[in-house]
C-alpha cells in the first residue's frame, strides 16, 4: 500500500468529523533536541549537553524556538519552522554539521508529527573543546588546554 501519511491538515479537512490535532510547541522541541543530540559534533543545544536535559526542552529558553500557523500566518496548519542555538565542538567542519543537524530534525518531526517543516534555521552560538577523561580540555595537535 502506497498511502500517503496523513498530516494535521488532513486530519482538520477530514470528514472525519472527530476534531483537530494539534501538537504543543514542546512537542516539536523535544522532538528537534533528541534528534540534534544524535548529530556528530552537536556540543549543546541552547545550553544543555545530555539527552536528559531533554524534559527542559519544554522552557522558554529551551534553545529551539518553534513557529507554527498560530504565530505565522503565512504557514499552513501543517507547517512548522524551527531556529536551534547550538554549540559545536571544536575541530568539527561547521558547515557539515549544520546540515545533518538540519535533515535530522527536519526528518524527525516529519516523521513524528506529520508536519511538514518549511524551514530549520541554525544559529551557531560558538565553538566548544571536547572533554577528555580525567577534566583535560583537547587542544590543538593534541595539547591539553585549560
Amino acid at each position: 500500500m502506497n498511502e500517503k501519511q496523513k498530516g494535521p491538515e488532513d486530519y482538520n479537512a477530514s470528514g472525519e468529523g472527530l476534531g483537530q490535532i494539534n501538537c504543543d510547541h514542546s512537542v516539536f522541541k523535544q522532538v528537534a533536541g533528541h534528534a540534534a543530540m544524535k548529530v556528530e559534533g552537536i556540543a549543546t543545544i541552547g545550553g544543555r549537553s545530555t539527552l536528559g536535559d531533554l524534559i527542559l526542552f519544554r522552557e522558554k529558553d529551551s534553545g529551539v524556538e518553534v513557529v507554527t500557523s498560530q504565530e505565522d500566518k503565512d504557514l499552513s496548519l501543517s507547517e512548522v519552522i524551527l531556529s536551534l542555538n547550538v554549540t559545536i565542538f571544536f575541530g568539527h567542519n561547521i558547515y557539515e554539521v549544520c546540515t545533518e543537524l538540519q535533515r535530522r530534525v527536519k526528518d524527525e518531526i516529519e516523521s513524528i508529527t506529520s508536519y511538514s517543516v518549511k524551514r530549520v534555521n541554525v544559529h551557531v552560538q560558538g565553538l566548544k573543546m571536547r572533554e577528555e577523561p580525567g577534566g583535560a580540555k583537547e587542544g590543538a595537535a593534541g595539547k591539553d588546554t585549560e
